[in-house]
């Protein structure tokens, strides 16, 4: 007797946080599936998301790596029975055997257009996009954290804010580290083990210490110019246009060159098509300082959402035209969304506004 969507719902509704991968997948596999059309899987995936959602919210609270095996593993499951439902109804084809393991789930290929899709990986991006303790999501796989308003040479109040990605070998990314705290420190570690952590100039030091303190195996990747202003801070490796780091087919890099003072280091975030910028484009919360630190950074050109790139920066170009390469090579990147350490983000126009910031750079 085929199965039901209410079977499914039961058996994804009684999945475990901490239940194993192998576990999860065969109880998922065991239910029967009779679900005609090609497509059937965009469906299921729909149920098995919600209801995983569902899982996570009331059974794990914040997302926990056993919860996260267990999201893996109903992905795995959901592969294999959209393998056995294509395969019945002449949808699709599955080009391989089901496995219980998430790693190896099968790929499947779609029938309108021989498009593969690999079903556990979408899953996947659909099911990460989510608040976890103090990270605010942004995007698959990529959160924000707020960290605690710092003060510019002594002086300038300025707001903090570290990016924080989930590599898909499970490590994490941190770029712009904010001071760890017992509470930010268990929302990182939610994600899985701090494997790299990112000082994108030579300005922002402030947590590389603290978070390498507490993963000595994490590999700090720094600016050109860091070590030059931080020489009691260790770094592993110097970021250049020239090296390729393990994270490079998920993160992209640009240094800027060409600026008196800034070192600075841009990031792409492909899977999210985000950009990571970090002092060149600033837009300071109206809100978050007096009247007096309001009028100069309005003044300065980087207060609110309408902020940009700050006068003095503009006014310390050394070369224009090595700078106008680095950010025409940044402009060429495939970005909808945007995340500055200091003040407004944007997710969706960012390529326009950030066009519309460097104009006084590019000409355009």
């Amino acid at each position: 007797m085929p199965g039901t969507f209410g079977e499914l719902e039961t058996v994804v509704a009684h999945a475990k946080p901490t239940q194993s991968l192998t576990a999860t997948a065969k109880s998922l596999r065991c239910v029967p599936v009779d679900l005609p059309g090609a497509r059937h899987w965009v469906v299921a995936l729909d149920v098995i998301r919600v209801q995983a959602m569902m899982v996570l919210s009331n059974r794990a609270g914040t997302m926990s790596v056993a919860a996260m095996q267990t999201i893996l593993a109903i992905g795995a499951g959901l592969a294999a029975l959209a393998a056995r439902a294509s395969a019945s109804s002449g949808g699709a084809q599955a080009l391989d055997s089901p496995l219980p393991n998430a790693v190896s789930c099968p790929a499947i290929w779609q029938g309108c257009g021989h498009e593969r899709r690999d079903l556990t990986k979408l899953f996947l991006e659909e099911a990460t996009h989510y608040n976890v303790g103090c990270m605010q999501s942004f995007g698959p796989n990529i959160w924000t954290m707020d960290g605690d308003d710092v003060r510019m040479y002594g002086v300038l109040p300025f707001t903090t804010r570290m990016t924080i990605v989930q590599l898909e070998s499970g490590g994490v990314w941190l770029h712009s580290p904010v001071q760890p705290t017992p509470e930010r420190r268990r929302a990182v570690e939610q994600l899985g083990q701090v494997e790299h952590l990112v000082a994108p100039n030579k300005i922002h030091s402030l947590g590389i210490k603290p978070w390498k303190a507490l993963y000595p195996s994490a590999k700090v990747w720094a600016s050109p110019a860091f070590n030059d202003r931080h020489p009691d801070v260790a770094v592993d490796a110097v970021l250049t246009n020239d090296v390729k780091p393990p994270w490079s087919g998920e993160v992209d890099h640009c240094v800027v060159d060409g600026h008196a003072v800034l070192d600075e280091v841009e990031f792409l975030h492909k899977p999210s098509r985000t950009l990571i910028i970090t002092d060149f484009i600033q837009k300071h919360e109206v809100s978050s300082a007096s009247w007096m630190w309001r009028g100069i950074k309005h003044m300065a050109g980087i207060l609110g959402e309408d902020g940009g790139v700050a006068l003095d920066i503009k006014f310390s170009v050394r070369d224009k035209t090595a700078m106008r390469r680095s950010i025409d090579t940044i402009l060429g990147w495939e970005f909808d969304n945007l995340i500055l350490t200091h003040g407004h983000c944007l997710q969706g126009g960012a390529k326009e506004d950030v066009s519309r910031a460097f104009d006084w750079i590019t000409g355009a």
